[in-house]
């Protein structure tokens, strides 16, 4: 459960990076910035897009594998 739980979080924080650079890049946040251009504002948008489905898929497998093992012991239990 702690995994699941981590990676809940680890969600969250990429949404919010998502949410900043495309904030920043439509509001000009960054422009006093130098490295932070638009183009790589961009690039940090879709690399937190990809990384949270990454981390959607993994939350995903572990949640459904704590449902099969909570399964399979209710079906032992009931079989016995």
């Amino acid at each position: 459960m702690k995994w699941a739980s981590l990676l809940s979080n680890l969600k969250i924080v990429f949404l919010l990076i998502f949410i900043i650079a495309a904030l920043g890049n439509r509001l000009g946040w960054f422009d006093s910035v130098t490295s932070l251009n638009e183009d790589t504002l961009d690039d940090i948008k879709y690399v937190a897009i990809l990384f949270y489905a990454i981390v959607y898929i993994f939350e995903l497998k572990i949640t459904v594998r704590q449902k099969d093992k909570e399964i399979t012991e209710l079906k032992s239990q009931l079989n016995s």
